[in-house]
């Protein structure tokens, strides 16, 4: 279930890490950038001039990924690390833009890296975009302890509090609400649209595939609403309930493959 592009996205964090000479050369280009700028900030006070402000135990202001990533060292907020042993293995990776980046977050390899060159405001919660490429040209608001996992979130949209928590959850998908697609792969998918309640899609690969929008406390098992239609609220209970349903409506414990249930 990996993509070429995800394959493409690896294969640029190993340059940034062992120089493997595998990335293109405009990534090169804006990875040596990072460099050179983290080199040049990391032993002066970047916010003499006060390049950012503290919100509760977050960073705000106009930065870039390297700027950013001292601030999170100034402030001793663990964020922009790549753990213990590589603290600054470029978890940040932006052009200068509006930042708003708070402690315990983007921790790993390329964790909140945007290789575009005009980078996206940049808005992560508490405890948030933890893992390898775990919001990799993510495009949104992240709310707190969510996207947690190894590429989840890439290229995603709005994340609720507490979701998108599992290795590749939530790639690419774009309005989820609180609590919801937890597990390896749920709400993954190819161009993932669909808006997701709360409390919903909760299992191993859970709502992957989706196809229309699940209301919420639905798709709460395995494989429940692979690649099926619209759901209502409390739908789709047990493992691979609903797969390829067609609609769903509210209260339904299950519906067979291509049918509609109401």
């Amino acid at each position: 279930m990996t993509s070429i592009l995800q394959v493409q996205r690896v294969l640029c964090i190993l340059l940034v890490l062992v120089a493997s000479g595998r990335a293109d050369e405009k990534t090169i280009h804006m990875v040596d950038n990072e460099k050179f700028e983290y080199h040049h900030h990391r032993n002066k006070n970047i916010n003499d001039n006060g390049k950012y402000q503290m919100d509760n135990g977050c960073i705000v202001g106009h930065l870039s990924g390297a700027e950013t990533t001292v601030a999170c060292a100034e402030k001793n907020l663990t964020c922009c690390t790549n753990g213990p042993q590589q603290k600054k293995a470029h978890a940040c990776i932006w052009q200068k833009t509006s930042v708003v980046v708070c402690a315990n977050s983007c921790t790993g390899k390329a964790a909140c890296a945007f290789f575009e060159s005009d980078s996206p405001p940049i808005n992560i919660g508490k405890g948030s975009c933890n893992g390898d490429l775990a919001c990799v040209d993510f495009n949104g608001i992240v709310g707190e302890n969510s996207c947690i996992g190894d590429i989840a979130c890439g290229e995603a949209g709005i994340i609720g509090a507490g979701s998108c928590i599992g290795d590749n959850a939530c790639e690419s998908a774009q309005d989820i609400r609180d609590g919801s697609c937890i597990g390896d792969y749920a709400c993954n998918g190819p161009g993932f649209s669909s808006t997701v309640g709360s409390g919903s899609c909760l299992g191993f690969a859970a709502c992957a595939g989706l196809e229309g929008s699940v209301s919420d406390r639905s798709c709460t098992a395995d494989s429940a609403c692979y690649s099926s239609g619209s759901v209502g609220e409390g739908s789709c209970t047990g493992e691979v309930a609903c797969r390829e349903a067609e609609h769903v409506g509210d209260g339904i414990p299950s519906c067979p493959r291509g049918e509609t249930c109401n």
